[in-house]
């Protein structure tokens, strides 16, 4: 019922921060940038954020660089002091387009079933060391895409709305969900079941998508 098969592109479906232990927590330059892209339709100033967050350009440029989580966190947090957008994860995964990691989006892409490309996801996170870990719970029916997370709600909330719009997208508005769930509170619940679709629920048992 809930693995419809994929249609035209891949996903960028998540941020993604690996840590060697002890050391400080970095992510790829190029989640950074993907953040940085989306701000402005968002009618912020990235240069500014870019700014204050001590960033320099030759810190964004390689493909295979890498930034600390926390340079990324004073970006997001200067766009807030900035101008307060309520459930900011969500808004910039609208507009994030497809394509934006086209590593994960191959991957999704070749993948003929919905199920399929969430178990390429999985996999994918993995390797990378997501903060937001997702395991895929299939042996029942509603089937749970659930997450776990030690770091700031952003990243739950920006990889929740991700998957759903995406893989809606990828099913030509076939995919959807019984239910969004969060532990945590959102700035804006009914603002968040408006934009998506489905409901959302907030202090709920587990985190992650039900459908």
């Amino acid at each position: 019922r809930i693995w419809q098969t994929m249609t035209a592109h891949a996903n960028p479906l998540t941020v993604r921060v690996a840590a060697a232990a002890g050391q400080p927590m970095t992510m790829p330059a190029q989640d950074v940038r993907v953040f940085l892209k989306a701000l402005p339709a968002l009618g912020y100033d990235t240069a500014t954020l870019v700014a204050a967050a001590g960033l320099r350009d030759h810190d964004l440029a390689s493909p295979d660089a890498r930034v600390s989580c926390e340079a990324c966190g004073k970006v997001l947090a200067c766009a807030q002091r900035q101008r307060f957008t309520p459930n900011l994860g969500l808004e910039l995964a609208r507009v994030t387009p497809l394509g934006a990691w086209p590593l994960v989006d191959y991957l999704v892409l070749t993948s003929d079933t919905v199920g399929n490309g969430a178990h390429q996801l999985v996999r994918y996170l993995r390797l990378t060391g997501n903060p937001v870990a997702v395991t895929i719970r299939d042996e029942r029916d509603p089937v749970r895409i659930e997450m776990t997370t030690t770091v700031q709600s952003f990243a739950m909330e920006f990889l929740a709305s991700l998957i759903h719009l995406h893989f809606r997208t990828e099913t030509e508005g076939r995919f959807t969900c019984l239910s969004i769930n969060f532990q945590h509170q959102l700035d804006d619940r009914h603002d968040f079941e408006r934009k998506l679709g489905p409901p959302v629920k907030t202090n709920a048992a587990w985190n992650g998508l039900e459908i």
